[in-house]
């Protein structure tokens, strides 16, 4: 017998009643299916994260943010790192041709600024905040451009990622997450006949390279590291030859010109790394690759994008038009917080760390950092409210106003932020990692001759400056500035928001 459509026998308030048997049966079934499929949620906790978006709680109450301000982007002739017969405006890679020294001296730099900001005061001790260090992205790349996977390289990370693993993965670091900055490596898949293309300058469409731009997680704590990769090439990354040089010492750069007309071509977008592969290539234990650009960590829903993906809004379209996420965070080198979609909800922060020695945040001030306008110049700009951010050239100009104003008594313009525009009740804090002295760590990895300049043309106009106030002409005390060296920008600690329904 055919089994019918179920038919109420009654109305009101009575009890629901069905003519066919079969029917009443497969209802029984359905609803023994939804409590199994209900309980196997509940019990699959970080399923329930990333499904239902966040019922677990978190107890957290506030975030700290402490980013690492410093140059991670190639250098230049004032960096001395020129050979040959290449000219002065040309740019170049830096870093250590001896792969584990290389490796070696990254891992201490990023530890010396980890345990520098952890001993200072501005680091917020209490296990109801959680603190968020990020470095910049190309933090690891190499004087080749990217690390060339290989049994070398596994030998060498392996034991650099691991002791830095380790070192994080202590229990004073119980409430942080570190993003360690990106990682850039290529995959050569047939070695002689791509050094011949190198020799010979051709185009790297004669290449058969996979590109790699991955940004290690780590939490604090626990030896779980989770892995983020940045999806889109842009022109920025790689340093592309000049056609008349034969530097085939470095990676050729992967990007084509018409790649924001098809994004999904060959050398316009990075290629990704399964969780194993991660673990056996670069020795970090218990990797496990992020996927839709989103990972859960202790009741928190926390987005990620490194550089160009957030322009493209990677995030938001993995959200899509309804979801948002706790915190929003970007590492990045050359990119604005401002240039794409922020996907927390009212009030919910987003951080940023730049290559360019610079640290941002927002707190999405009116819920609507998703919706954005173009700029006469064309370019995307999104409604995030008021961007709190920091660098040496913004403590420069504070500076110089602060100093015009003590010899006339009268203010120049407005404080730039982390110098005393912060809202009321967040703190800023920058913390010293290097002086004259140690800065010689940074020498021929990073470029640090803008902060050689930089505190030349200060020691000239503080000489210059000094004499009326000797003269007695001076309103007030000249300020003293001691932020031309890397730093780590601490803001906060910052409230969650309410709404968070991860709380």
């Amino acid at each position: 017998m055919t089994a019918t459509v179920p038919l109420l026998e009654e109305t009101g308030y009575q009890t629901t009643k069905y003519k066919s048997w079969p029917s009443r049966h497969l209802f029984k079934v359905v609803g023994l299916l939804f409590l199994l499929t209900l309980v196997s949620l509940f019990a699959a906790k970080d399923f329930v994260g990333s499904f239902l978006w966040g019922y677990a709680g978190t107890s957290y109450k506030k975030v700290q943010y402490l980013g690492l301000s410093m140059f991670t982007v190639p250098g230049t002739a004032a960096d001395g790192c020129f050979h040959f017969d290449r000219t002065i405006h040309d740019k170049c890679y830096l870093g250590k041709h001896e792969l584990v020294a290389d490796l070696e001296r990254r891992r201490d730099i990023m530890m010396e600024a980890i345990e520098k900001a952890y001993a200072s005061s501005a680091w917020d001790r209490s296990n109801s905040t959680l603190k968020v260090f990020m470095a910049p992205e190309f933090f690891w790349r190499g004087p080749q451009g990217a690390y060339r996977l290989g049994p070398e390289l596994t030998k060498s990370a392996t034991a650099v990622f691991g002791k830095l693993q380790k070192h994080l993965s202590d229990k004073r670091f119980s409430d942080c997450i570190f993003v360690l900055g990106t990682v850039v490596a290529v995959d050569v898949h047939n070695s002689k006949t791509d050094q011949l293309h190198m020799r010979k300058g051709e185009s790297p469409d004669k290449f058969e390279l996979s590109y790699y731009n991955f940004a290690p997680i780590q939490i604090g704590g626990e030896d779980t590291v989770f892995v983020q990769f940045k999806h889109h090439v842009s022109t920025i990354d790689f340093i592309r030859s000049q056609g008349h040089e034969s530097n085939f010492t470095s990676i050729p750069a992967p990007i084509r010109s018409n790649c924001y007309e098809n994004r999904a071509s060959r050398g316009c977008a990075y290629e990704t790394l399964p969780s194993e592969k991660v673990e056996n290539m670069f020795g970090f234990s218990r990797a496990q690759v992020v996927h839709d650009d989103v990972f859960n960590v202790k009741g928190l829903r926390i987005g990620i994008e490194i550089c160009l993906d957030h322009l493209l809004g990677t995030l938001a379209n993995s959200l899509g038009p309804s979801r948002t996420v706790d915190l929003h965070l970007i590492v990045s080198a050359g990119m604005r917080l401002a240039g794409g979609p922020i996907c927390t909800g009212r009030g919910g922060p987003a951080f940023l760390a730049d290559g360019f020695s610079r640290t941002s945040m927002t707190m999405n001030m009116y819920g609507q950092g998703h919706v954005g306008g173009k700029l006469p110049d064309g370019h995307m700009h999104y409604n995030i409210g008021v961007v709190y951010a920091a660098d040496s050239l913004l403590a420069l100009g504070q500076w110089l106003g602060d100093t015009i104003e003590s010899l006339t008594g009268t203010q120049i313009g407005v404080a730039p932020v982390g110098y005393g525009i912060l809202p009321d009740g967040i703190p800023f804090a920058q913390v010293q990692v290097f002086d004259n002295i140690s800065m010689s760590m940074l020498k021929g990895l990073y470029d640090t001759a803008n902060y050689k300049v930089a505190r030349h043309l200060y020691s000239l106009i503080v000489a210059d400056v000094e004499k009326p106030r000797k003269q007695g002409l001076a309103f007030g005390d000249l300020p003293n500035l001691t932020s031309f060296f890397p730093t780590v920008d601490v803001y906060g600690p910052i409230p969650l928001p309410e709404w968070s329904s991860s709380r």
